[in-house]
């Protein structure tokens, strides 16, 4: 049995990146598995991804998931330390801007939560 999920995010991924709107609702309709045979392309205004397009869509929102969670943590990270960059806050430390940027550049190095080696927080 097919990952229900994977394929029901490829789907409304695949028309946010080809239709630039995540506005449009009854474009298409899974009819039992979400598979590229089952999927029912219902409007007229866009056109239907191809089978290659499709599985090639799931393979790709399937392999960046890992860095969709490590973004995730990562955001958070620096969402904590944001107080540092205020206005009416003391300047921040050398410290603290590196490991800001450290956090920013950790994609470049890690390929998921599994991998990461997190930088440490000054105090």
């Amino acid at each position: 049995m097919p990952d229900n999920d994977k394929y029901d995010k490829f789907a409304v991924a695949f028309l946010n990146n080809t239709i630039g709107d995540n506005t449009v609702t009854g474009a298409f309709v899974f009819n039992g598995d979400p598979t590229y045979d089952n999927l029912e392309w219902i409007t007229k205004d866009y056109k239907k991804p191809t089978k290659e397009e499709f599985e090639a869509g799931v393979d790709a929102l399937v392999a960046a998931e890992p860095m969709v969670f490590l973004r995730q943590v990562r955001n958070g990270m620096l969402k904590e330390t944001d107080y540092w960059a205020f206005e009416d806050t003391p300047t921040m430390t050398d410290e603290q801007k590196k490991y800001r940027q450290d956090l920013r550049d950790i994609t470049k190095s890690a390929t998921s939560l599994d991998d990461v080696k997190w930088p440490t927080k000054p105090e």
